[in-house]
């Protein structure tokens, strides 16, 4: 799974101490296509020049643990077929965070005795953010966007996604789809049948939202 976070998450981990060397890459991202096919050759590119700047600096002699995870995210087709705008990797022994950046950035890859943090201070300092909570029926996503753009992130774990996930076996053997008026034709609910003029909804949607109210 990939280590995501946002800025303000991942700031504190990136401000604590941490044993040199650090190591950080910055580069502007494509959202769409084909702009984004170049996205993950540059990554490489820099990759390499990330390399060098760490064999250059410090007398290493097993590099390979600290540049393995920026390996695999270059082969991670998934990852790269749903970038931002922007990108920061950071690592160091222990830690390897990826921050998917709404803004463009420019191109930087160098070890050094702490972590590159300029661009995020930079963009964190001039963006208003704001986050939305999208809630209907079934399940639950969260935005996170700023006067450029919109886009939804990874909840927290533990975070409920759907109703299934939040109510679970309480849940298992009472949703029975039922034609109703004004609704979609098979109701994703649990209805019980009174007589043939009326329903009654159980409130699955109550347990739901104060399920995830628990855990978030």
């Amino acid at each position: 799974m990939i280590n995501q976070t946002t800025i303000q998450d991942g700031l504190p981990i990136l401000l604590a101490d941490h044993e040199p060397p650090c190591l950080s890459l910055y580069q502007p991202t494509h959202r769409r296509n084909p702009e984004n096919l170049q996205d993950p050759i540059r990554y490489k590119n820099l990759l390499k020049a990330l390399e060098e700047s760490l064999r250059g600096r410090y007398a290493i002699k097993d590099t390979a643990s600290l540049l393995d995870p920026f390996h695999r995210l270059a082969g991670n087709k998934e990852f790269w077929n749903h970038t931002w705008d922007g990108l920061a990797v950071l690592g160091a022994a222990g830690v390897f965070r990826i921050i998917k950046l709404q803004r463009p950035v420019a191109e930087l890859a160098v070890a050094a005795n702490s972590f590159h943090i300029k661009p995020l201070l930079r963009i964190l300092q001039s963006a208003d953010r704001y986050q939305v909570l999208s809630l209907n029926r079934g399940e639950v996503k969260l935005f996170e966007g700023n006067r450029d753009s919109v886009d939804e992130i990874e909840l927290a774990e533990g975070v409920p996604r759907t109703i299934t996930e939040a109510l679970g076996e309480e849940l298992t053997g009472l949703i029975r789809p039922f034609p109703l008026t004004g609704e979609p034709r098979w109701v994703r609910a649990c209805v019980t049948v009174t007589d043939r003029s009326r329903t009654k909804r159980i409130l699955t949607r109550s347990g739901f939202f104060a399920r995830l109210t628990e855990r978030s």
